[in-house]
């Protein structure tokens, strides 16, 4: 069976990761905390359709919004490593432009501004004002109570699989992208452009790790 592409967005509270029976469909109380989040179409890339989520959306309805949630953190992940390969776009036209830039050229001040304001947007996506269902992989640990692993329940026996946390937060125990600004020196543009390119390895990894995890428990379900 062919992955499916994933188009559109959406997501549930965390009670949902507790209860899910595949025989049965979803408890009440799971019915009544259901709570869905519409997200606007996206087309997802081929390497992230390695998710094998047609077999949940052919499945019961309780399955399809578990490949929501899957859908969801996708779309976010995929938003990261936009905005890492904007980010090193962004000092290699620092470094790489000859004759240099000066301190005070307005291209360089901008492209400086613009790597802080995509780290900025990665900390947004892993510190939202509000956490549902598996958007807890996605969160940093060192400021949110409620990051961590993300676990369903499935069958009579209540067997517990696990899609684990992803280290994917801008700063410290996560992709450790440095902090500079338009202020920075040449030297620490060339280590903040290093540590890009660690922070992409890193990000891939966990990545690869998501849609292991991800299908492992598709496997299960359906």
């Amino acid at each position: 069976m062919k992955p499916d592409e994933i188009t559109s967005q959406q997501a549930l509270p965390s009670t949902f990761s507790r209860n899910y029976n595949p025989s049965s469909g979803p408890s009440e109380s799971s019915k009544e905390n259901l709570n869905t989040i519409i997200y606007s179409e996206r087309i997802t890339p081929s390497q992230l359709s390695n998710i094998h989520l047609n077999e949940l959306d052919r499945s019961n309805t309780y399955s399809r919004d578990i490949a929501q949630e899957v859908r969801k953190v996708n779309q976010s992940l995929e938003i990261i490593d936009t905005h890492l390969q904007d980010m090193q776009a962004s000092l290699e036209g620092i470094v790489k432009v000859y004759p240099p830039y000066p301190p005070d050229s307005t291209e360089r001040i901008a492209a400086l501004r613009q790597f802080s304001t995509l780290r900025k947007m990665i900390d947004q996506i892993a510190h939202p004002k509000s956490i549902q269902g598996m958007e807890r992989v996605l969160a940093d640990p060192n400021r949110n109570a409620l990051a961590g692993d993300w676990t369903i329940a499935v069958g009579d026996s209540q067997t517990e699989f696990t899609i684990r946390h992803l280290a994917v937060h801008a700063g410290q125990g996560g992709l450790d992208i440095p902090d500079i600004d338009h202020h920075s020196s040449d030297r620490q543009i060339s280590a903040a452009l290093d540590q890009i390119a660690l922070a992409q390895k890193l990000f891939e990894s966990s990545r690869q790790n998501f849609i292991a995890d991800a299908n492992h428990v598709i496997s299960k379900i359906v």
